[in-house]
Order: C-alpha cells, then structure tokens, then sequence
C-alpha cells in the first residue's frame, strides 16, 4: 500500500466502480463520491473499506469530506463532460499540485485540456477501450494496442514451438524479432514477470511480449505458420481473390434495374435457341450455326452462310432485329456500370475488400475509434444502421461503408463476411451485439468475433455461454487506464495481466539521466525501459542492449504492480 491520502474517485458509474474496485486490489486508499448510484454498487466499496459520500461531488464541502487536503489525485469520472471539467478545475484551484485525472468523451477537448490546463490525463472511457477491440480483433494472441508518437505497438502472447526458437534465450528472441518479454511462462512453472535476459526457451513455453506492430505481426507469423487464416493482414489467396471477382460481378449483376435484366436474359435466350435452329434446319454443324447467328446479331453479315427458305429468311430478319436489341441492351448494362463506378469514385464510396478485412459494426463512439485504431494495422470495412449517425460523415469516402441493420445476414454479405477475418460488435445495445455475433458466427465460423457488453459481469457468462473469441466491457477495459493515471505520471495505457497492473509510461530523457544507462532506470516499484525513440523517432528495442541514454530521447518504461485477490 501507497503512503499518503486517499484517491478521491468521482462519479460512481460503470466506469467510476470499476476504478474504485481496482483501487481496491491494489492496495490504495480511496473515497468515493457518486449521486444516484447503484445500491449494490455502493454496499460494494463499503465493504471494501472505501468512504463512499452520496451527492454531487461539485460541492466543496463533499470534497473535503472526502479529504481532498490530503489526497494523492482525482478522478472525475461521471458522464458529463462538464461536471467532469468543474470537478478538475474546483479540485486545481484549491490544489495546483493535485494530480488530475477526468473523464472526456470530447477527445479534442481532452487534448487541450492536457496541455493547457495541466490535467495529468484526460481521456474517454471509448477512447481507452477502442484499443483493447482492436487487439482483440488482431487475433487471440493479441492483448492489447499502445500509441507513442505516432508509433504503434503491439502486446500479444507467442508460444515457442516446432524447435523454431528452442534452445534460444529471451535475450537472442528480442534481438531477431525486436521484441521485448513482459511475461515467461515456462512449462511446467509459474510465470515469471520481466525474466532475465539469459533465461533459455523451450518447446511450449508461453511467451508476453511487446513490439512495433509490423515486428509483433512478422513474429507471430513465423512463431505461428498455421494461423494463416487468421493473419491474413491484407493478402488474399489467388484462389480468393478469383472468388472475390466473380461475386463482385454477381453484386453488380444483381444492382441492376430488374426489367433491363430480364430483357438481356430473354435475348440471351433467344440467341441460343437460334443456334439449335440453324443448326438442325440448315444442316450446319454447332460451331457453324453459333457463327452464323453472331455475325447475324451483330449486323456483320458476311454471306459465307446464308439462309435460303422463306420462313428462316424471315427468323433471320426477326433476329438481326432481336440482335440489336441484344447489343443495344448490353451497351446500357455495360454504361450503367461504368458511371455507377465513377459516381461511386466521386461521392467518394470505397469497394468492400476481397478477403482479409475487419467488420466494425455500429460506429458510435467506441465503435468509430476501435475504426481508427485498426485502420493501422488491416482493411475495416464499416456497418451503421443510421445514415445520420454521428460518426458516417467522418468516414464516408475513408474506408468501405455500408448502411443496414447488422444483425441481418444481408447486410453483413454487403460487407463479405463471409471473407473477412474478424468482426468487432460495437453498438450501444448488448442484444444487438449478441445478434450480430450469432448472425457472423453463421456466415463464417472461422473469423474472430468480438462483441462489446456494457455489464463486465455480463460480458463474462456471455463468453461462457457463446464461446465468442472475445467479449469485452468498455468500463472494465479503460478502467486500469484511469487508475494507473492517477498513480504515475505519464500513462500511455495500462491493463490487467497475470495477476499484474501492467502500465505503459513514456517520458523524456533530462540532463539528470543523460548518459546513463536503461538498466540505471529504477523505479521505487517494479520498473524497466523497454524501448526509447531516438530523435530519428525510430522506435527500437532496448531490453537486450543497454546503450547509454541522450538527452530528449523518448523512453517507455513498463510499470507493474501486483493486484490483491
């Protein structure tokens, strides 16, 4: 346990529950101020030891009784933007070195309240949760997705297998795959937390590991060759994409007028019917009889064959006729789908990938920042039901959009589920999600389906009882972000693994820790630099070298703390 004050946790919601209950494990004081709160919610962190004051935490007095003259941080986590701002700027005012911490879900006012208001983080609870979806979409190897500066990286487990790095040391794995271990878990022992360098691999030893994004993909990928269907990325199979051609063909086929389809198939028809005829009442061989009747159609004529009796003279005329008509009918198909195709180019509509995608449906705010997060690592394709949704507009013309109700199999055909990798239910309603998992589950049982539960409770016999890849709460996910902010400065992200509150800090090199070594780098608490981005922002490994630190270096440092049971 932390010495100091308590953290006062403002707003006890779904968000604002988890926060405190986690508080809890780890040993840290807290209070809780919350209006209007569940019942078992508040009987819940009273038996945890949690103060826990009834009202609108904006009150001063409610403040103090919580003991802001002492506490170590606050956490405005209502759901209301500016009861979460006047909480802050009421607790900075009357403290200016109280670490802040407050709830957002206006991502440009978060940033600007980071860097003008000195709020030590602000964030949405969609925003933390949208990479947690996004990795569990990645694949069930991946854990979670971190941004710094641009630089995306990726934490997900590898199982050492086949002899492909049996025999290798942690140390020899960091530096052909540029990954750093956060977690060993040798066969037959228990995990080990930030293992030494040196500690030799075996065949199914379970390995944690963080990297860059393009080097965690390249690592599965050789660790795990048979996932290929999983790791498609963005490539797709010739025989595929031979598939994908022709069903391509067959949606525009099938998005033409009715009657111009009709009159096309009823000419079709008539010309092969033609070549039986021709061939049986003029004595002409199949090959002949189709000859004759194209150059018919087409008005060729060249005379080589020519009918003689009155009646096929007069079935000849009726099918030049017929045969313009043919040609004149293909020609409108032929133009229709031309300017479909270009007025889709100019209202700036995207074509549904052929295989290898990720299904994002229902793009609200958790929905339309897992989008984001994902964009960087495969093709999404986007399904709303709402053409005024909030966020269409932002990505219309960006990446493939369609509108429909996603628990229809229909739509997510429009959206070739059938080819895609992975489909992440994002909507604001728990039924609906359910129904859509199920409704991809039958269209491909093959692709990763995660599926958003408001309920963390909930989320958990769901996956129990429909044995989905992944279902996740956005309270539960962006929880550990929030708490693991008002303990450290600088937060990148942070989330509960192996009994263990992981936290990602970046922070820049100063005159005091120039020239020093990362293994120099100590925390007070379990600490280790895992990577720096040098002033050429590239991000390279650094936990199996240890070259001396420079001035304005960006340094990530892993952070953990151990959860009580």
């Amino acid at each position: 346990m932390q010495g100091g004050g308590p953290i006062i946790v403002c707003g006890l919601g779904q968000v604002g529950y988890r926060v405190v209950s986690l508080l809890c494990k780890l040993g840290e004081p807290a209070a809780a101020i919350g209006l209007a709160s569940r019942d078992e919610w508040v009987r819940s962190v009273r038996e945890q030891g949690v103060l826990f004051i009834s009202g609108d935490a904006r009150d001063p007095a409610l403040l103090d009784a919580a003991g802001l003259s002492e506490a170590r941080a606050i956490i405005a986590a209502t759901d209301q933007d500016l009861v979460n701002l006047e909480i802050a700027l009421d607790a900075k005012a009357r403290r200016p070195d109280l670490p802040v911490v407050l709830r957002v879900f206006d991502q440009m006012l978060a940033r600007q309240l980071e860097a003008s208001l000195g709020m030590r983080r602000a964030a949405g609870m969609s925003a933390l949760a949208a990479p947690m979806f996004a990795a569990a979409a990645m694949g069930e190897q991946a854990i979670a997705c971190i941004v710094a500066d641009d630089c995306h990286f990726m934490v997900g487990r590898l199982r050492v297998g086949d002899g492909t790095t049996s025999g290798l040391s942690i140390g020899d794995l960091a530096a052909r795959h540029r990954l750093a271990t956060i977690v060993h878990e040798p066969v037959g022992s228990d995990p080990v937390l930030m293992p030494h360098q040196s500690a030799a691999l075996r065949d199914g030893d379970g390995l944690i590991v963080v990297g860059q994004a393009d080097d965690w993909a390249a690592a599965v990928a050789r660790q795990h060759p048979t996932l290929g269907q999983r790791m498609w990325a963005q490539q797709v199979h010739p025989e595929r994409r031979l598939l994908g051609g022709v069903e391509a063909a067959f949606r525009a086929w099938r998005n033409l007028p009715f009657a111009l389809r009709a009159i096309f198939a009823t000419l079709l028809g008539l010309i092969a019917f033609s070549v039986v005829v021709f061939s049986t009442l003029m004595n002409l061989s199949l090959v002949d009889a189709f000859y004759y009747v194209v150059s018919t159609v087409t008005t060729t004529g060249y005379g080589d064959i020519t009918p003689r009796d009155a009646p096929l003279k007069l079935y000849a005329a009726l099918l030049m006729i017929l045969g313009s008509l043919t040609l004149a009918t293909m020609y409108s198909i032929i133009t229709d789908l031309v300017v479909t195709a270009r007025v889709g180019q100019l209202l700036g509509r995207r074509t549904v990938p052929e295989g290898g995608h990720v299904v994002v449906a229902g793009i609200g705010n958790v929905g339309y920042r897992t989008v984001e997060e994902l964009r960087s690592h495969a093709s999404v394709v986007a399904v709303e039901r709402s053409p005024d949704a909030e966020f269409v507009n932002a990505l219309r013309g960006r990446l493939p959009l369609v509108l429909g109700d996603a628990r229809q199999e229909s739509t997510l055909a429009q959206a070739n589920m059938a080819g895609a990798r992975a489909i992440v239910a994002a909507t604001g309603d728990d039924a609906t999600n359910l129904a859509i998992g199920l409704s991809a589950r039958r269209l491909n049982g093959q692709a990763q389906i995660v599926v958003r539960m408001f309920e963390a409770e909930f989320a958990s016999k769901v996956q129990q009882s429909f044995a989905f890849d992944a279902v996740l709460s956005a309270s539960m996910t962006s929880a550990p972000t929030f708490v693991a902010a008002a303990l450290y400065p600088g937060v990148l992200a942070a989330f509960v693994l192996s009994g263990q509150l992981i936290v990602f800090r970046q922070s820049t090199v100063g005159d005091e820790d120039s020239g020093r070594r990362p293994s120099e780098l100590r925390a007070s608490e379990g600490a280790s630099v895992i990577f720096r981005m040098g002033k050429n922002d590239v991000a390279f490994v650094v936990a199996g070298g240890d070259d001396p630190l420079t001035k304005g270096d960006q340094i990530i440092t892993l952070v953990w703390r151990p959860i009580l049971a």
